[in-house]
């Protein structure tokens, strides 16, 4: 999709949360944008962010992140399950 203007906000991730937060963005009259790998009526896996290396595939630089959890872990069932992603 082409837009005709600059956006004010693009939102990184088409899940819950990101489709709410473009909602919002859009009723306040910004111009938005969403950034995922699959449109928004595609199936949404149960995600905590986005990951470092997400970013880096289409060429977009991670370094504008505010903050970036390492050695990412989660807890689930009784069991501890590393992530191994930034």
């Amino acid at each position: 999709m082409t837009h005709t203007k600059p956006l004010d906000v693009l939102i990184v991730g088409g899940g819950p949360a990101g489709l709410a937060l473009a909602a919002a963005v859009g009723d306040l009259g910004l111009a938005v944008g969403g950034l995922t790998p699959d449109g928004p009526d595609a199936p949404w896996p149960n995600t905590f962010g986005i990951w470092r290396d997400e970013l880096e595939a289409p060429g977009l630089s991670p370094d504008w992140l505010g903050y970036q959890w390492q050695d990412c872990t989660v807890y689930a069932n009784g069991r501890e399950i590393p992530l191994q992603r930034t």
